[in-house]
């Protein structure tokens, strides 16, 4: 298998799902763990797996008891602040890929601009009569004949 990076997506297959719980799930409640000892937080991990009747719990019931009370007993802003729901996630994921787009086309239509001018500049193109729909939304730069 490749090291790297591992590519966040649905898993289709109900078995290499199943298997990749089973073997990221021991790594999750320890780093859930190293973090409480490392930064001395309470901290809540409760894990609810597919057929199974009961979750797992990072920790104590009593601690997770006591972190969930906490929690609840924020107002309900602080609680909401910084949560994140698929509607919100798919929005920031779509306003993503939207300034990557926007970055790709400025790139492109910048390559084809610089392609016009040095045609023009080699001869290869006589005029600007015909230019790509990209390159007519931004306005061109003077070009001024060396020669």
């Amino acid at each position: 298998m490749e090291k790297g990076r591992l590519k966040i997506q649905w898993i289709v297959d109900n078995r290499k799902r199943k298997a990749m719980l089973r073997r990221r799930l021991p790594i999750l409640l320890k780093k859930a763990r190293e973090l409480a000892a490392i930064c001395d937080v309470s901290v809540c991990l409760i894990v609810y797996c597919p057929g199974e009747a009961w979750p797992v719990v990072c920790g104590s019931p009593d601690g997770a008891a006591n972190v969930l009370r906490q929690y609840r007993d924020l107002p309900s802003l602080g609680r909401v602040k910084n949560v994140l729901d698929s509607e919100d996630f798919l929005k920031q994921m779509i306003d993503k890929a939207r300034a990557e787009l926007s970055i790709v086309q400025r790139q492109r239509r910048d390559l084809e601009i610089n392609l016009v001018i040095t045609d023009f500049l080699a001869g290869r193109r006589k005029s600007f009569d015909y230019l790509p729909t990209l390159v007519e939304k931004r306005p061109l730069v003077a070009v001024r004949n060396c020669h």
